[in-house]
């Protein structure tokens, strides 16, 4: 028998998000949405039940969770069966855009609006109003108003998408009869510019810019910057293509062949009409992006290597029906390590410091490229047009008599506009790294040992942390022994802090790298330890470095950590000392207070008018200290048995709070004098009664 087959509930929103494995693949699970988590608990008993008898798990027949004919005054009812109607039972938009719309209105819509429809006009306008300004940063101008301002902005065309689902419920409630107001009549009820976030201006990348950056990326890493920067493709129609998209002619022109998307999970239309999840899509992103792209012949020679390399046996068979971007960690996904990758490869990569206006994201790749079209006198625009995958125009001409039979020769010289720039910003895309993709465990060394000689014999790849003249290697365990740290941790530091590779026994690393970052910090301090050391707090420490005029550096691993050198050190040390002397000669306020039995103010104003002594320093923590000898005096010239006991020192003798205290005046165990200390005969009286050890301490100790 195998293991039993289990349901899940989570709650997503306001909702109940239930699902159940299928029954032909335990992997794949079918999922529902409900109201309330009871109603998701008996769906997924139900389907269990289904299961154990060999049938396959159905869908509620309330779609969504909901019943078509539910109640109409119910805001979220109504959404949903708009939302039924128009994408599941009209399907007026793909899966993508069903699945993204009903996400959006659970995050956006169902809880602020729930009570709409009970609203008056002019009540519902305010909650539409106040709603837009905080969902712009702003706060609601109804004082009484339960929305929030969310942990962060939203642009304004996120938000007014958000509005146009809002009126297409309206609009929907008033076709099911609801007499709903016009709560977002006139032009006044708009998006609103976000507070604190400015619109983001994208960085020109240049043929030379990306050169720069593709020497921080790994060869797979390259291949994709370059389709997007000099062939204008989408990040989803680079891992869309195969190997077969591939087309050189009989002049070693090159071509590919633009139709489908891939590098990221999608949604489709199943045969019941759900969306399903896929991580492949036939057909691009609209109508117009399936096209023929002329390639400049740089990128030729690095496609051409690039499946010689990877999806070219020992033999030299091709496998044409591989994926062209070669498969890291999973042929589902790539696009997120990419991105990841160039952000970290184009921040390393920055020269000037008119290059930090805007970080880079892919599609600047794409709109580079598109600039040196628009641009170049040669290119018409609707050669332009045709090769960025836009329509060109919105005529009869552009849609219907302008053929693609002769595109392939026509769309030739946009390749070669780019190929002198190329020759001159670069020479080559082929640009040497020394960084190596960090390759899934499904993949044997052995075909890593072999990608890996072929890209170096083309000089794609340096040859830097491999070990040379016979040096020593560790593994990833005997790594963790050296720097004392979790196994996963050194795995995770292996190709990104220490510089190691992958052999035929898993991970290695050189001995000397592995000592190079345990010695990072050696000769210095960490603050924490330095802490520790001195006896003092964490913070304390921290805030004492401004004092002092420190300004320690970070951790190059772990950037919360901050690494002071030894003269740095010995500064925070020296100071320090120096107040444990002053303690020695000298009070806090606080103290002082506790000692003479008033309050700490009382002890303030008395040195502003003089009648106590300042230290004349405040230590490492920037704290006012009051002389010793000051307090002596001051003690000696007031009475040796003074009228009344300080609520301040009470509660620090006894242990006791402020609300305490206040509830034993209140009920009369305890007497104020009018200079609002309590009366030493109701003290001796409680504590007598209530914990006899105290009066040793309030009356029997000696005074400052």
């Amino acid at each position: 028998m195998g293991r039993p087959r289990k349901g899940s509930i989570r709650r997503r929103g306001e909702r109940y998000l239930a699902s159940v494995p299928r029954l032909g693949d335990p992997k794949k699970r079918r999922e529902a949405s409900f109201a309330t988590e009871s109603e998701a608990a008996h769906w997924v008993a139900t389907q269990l039940n289904r299961l154990e008898a060999g049938l396959e798990p159905e869908a509620p027949q309330r779609p969504g969770g909901v019943d078509p004919r539910g109640d109409t005054s119910d805001f979220e009812q109504v959404a949903r069966r708009w939302h039924r109607e128009h994408y599941v039972e009209m399907e007026l938009a793909g899966a993508e855009r069903q699945v993204s719309v009903l996400r959006d209105m659970e995050m956006h819509l169902f809880e602020p609006f729930a009570e709409l429809f009970s609203l008056e006009r002019d009540e519902g306008r305010v909650l539409v109003k106040d709603w837009l300004r905080v969902m712009s940063g702003r706060e609601p101008l109804d004082p009484d108003s339960p929305l929030v301002r969310p942990g962060r902005t939203y642009s304004r065309e996120t938000v007014t998408q958000l509005l146009w689902m809002l009126r297409e419920v309206l609009a929907h409630a008033r076709v099911l009869g609801v007499d709903v107001p016009d709560f977002l009549a006139g032009r006044s009820i708009r998006a609103m510019d976000p507070l604190g976030r400015p619109k983001r201006k994208a960085p020109l990348i240049s043929i030379a810019r990306a050169h720069r950056i593709a020497g921080g990326l790994h060869v797979i890493h390259q291949a994709v910057l370059w389709l997007l920067r000099v062939a204008g493709l989408r990040i989803s129609e680079a891992y869309g293509l195969y190997v077969e998209d591939l087309i050189i002619d009989e002049d070693g022109s090159g071509y590919l062949l633009v139709a489908d998307l891939g590098g990221r999970s999608f949604f489709e239309r199943g045969e019941d009409g759900a969306p399903v999840r896929v991580h492949h899509r036939e057909g691009g992103k609209t109508a117009a992006a399936t096209r023929v792209v002329p390639l400049p012949r740089q990128l030729t020679q690095l496609l051409t290597l690039l499946v010689e390399v990877f999806h070219s046996d020992a033999v030299g068979r091709v496998d044409t029906t591989a994926r062209l971007i070669p498969i890291i960690q999973s042929a589902r996904g790539g696009q997120a390590g990419f991105r990841s990758a160039l952000r970290r490869a184009a921040g390393e990569s920055l020269l000037t410091d008119d290059e930090l206006e805007a970080a880079v994201v892919a599609h600047d790749l794409r709109k580079g490229y598109a600039t040196d079209l628009a641009w170049a006198e040669s290119i018409s625009d609707l050669l332009a047009r045709r090769a960025i995958g836009h329509r060109a125009g919105n005529d009869v001409f552009s849609l219907v008599y302008t053929l693609d039979p002769r595109l392939k020769s026509h769309l030739t010289p946009v390749a070669r506009v780019l190929e002198d720039e190329i020759d001159t910003a670069a020479g080559s895309l082929m640009v040497p790294t020394a960084v190596r993709p960090l390759f899934a465990s499904t993949i044997s060394d052995q075909v890593v040992e072999r990608v890996n000689a072929r890209l170096l014999a083309a000089g794609w790849l340096i040859d830097e942390g491999a070990p040379e003249n016979g040096e020593p290697t560790v593994s990833v365990r005997e790594a963790a022994c050296i720097l004392q740290l979790a196994e996963s941790t050194t795995r995770r530091l292996f190709g990104s802090a220490i510089p190691a590779y992958k052999s035929s026994r898993g991970w290695r690393a050189l001995l000397k790298d592995v000592e190079a970052f345990s010695d990072r910090n050696e000769g210095c301090w960490l603050l924490p330890d330095l802490a520790a050391d001195l006896g003092v707090p964490y913070h304390a420490a921290f805030q004492a470095l401004s004092r002092l005029g420190i300004s320690p550096r970070r951790d190059s691993h772990d950037e919360r950590v901050y690494v002071l050198s030894e003269e740095e050190a010995g500064r925070l040390r020296q100071a320090v000392e120096e107040t444990n002397a002053l303690r020695d000669r000298a009070l806090r306020v606080h103290e002082a207070a506790a000692h003479l039995g008033v309050a700490e103010s009382t002890i303030r104003h008395w040195v502003a008018s003089g009648r106590l002594e300042l230290a004349g320093e405040t230590g490492f923590t920037g704290a006012t200290y009051v002389t010793r000898d000051s307090v002596e005096v001051e003690g000696s010239r007031r009475h040796s048995v003074p009228r009344g006991v300080s609520a301040a020192m009470l509660c620090e003798v006894a242990g006791i709070d402020r609300a305490g205290l206040a509830g034993l005046v209140k009920v009369g165990l305890l007497v104020k004098d009018r200079r609002g200390s309590l009366t030493r005969d109701s003290v001796r009286r409680w504590a007598t009664g209530y914990r006899p050890e105290l009066l040793g301490a309030l009356f029997d100790s000696p005074r400052p």
